[in-house]
């Protein structure tokens, strides 16, 4: 079964593979987008993906999509620390991803 399933997404261009749309967050969670890394170094010399795939996974800035409808609701939280549009600071390797 996950045999034909990986067959099928390989046969789609890695450019076709992003999402068409996003989901939206429920509870606590906060949807982010996450910088895209650049092709090529300062230098001009085209980075590997590997590369790319690590700069893109272990950035530390993201921008706010959607915020849960119970995302700081706690008592703890006198306001909330992020609404949609905002960029925000996070753990480096942190979180789920998708595409």
């Amino acid at each position: 079964m996950f045999e034909e399933a990986n067959k099928i997404a390989e046969s789609i261009p890695e450019s076709e593979r992003s999402a068409t749309q996003v989901p939206i967050p429920s509870g606590y969670h906060v949807l982010l987008a996450l910088p895209k890394a650049d092709e090529k170094f300062d230098s001009g010399i085209i980075k590997s993906d590997s590369t790319r795939h690590q700069e893109e996974i272990g950035t530390v800035v993201g921008f706010v999509l959607e915020v849960g409808s119970d995302a700081y609701k706690d008592e703890r939280f006198k306001s909330a620390w992020c609404t949609k549009g905002d960029f925000v600071l996070v753990g480096g390797f942190k979180g789920t991803r998708f595409r």
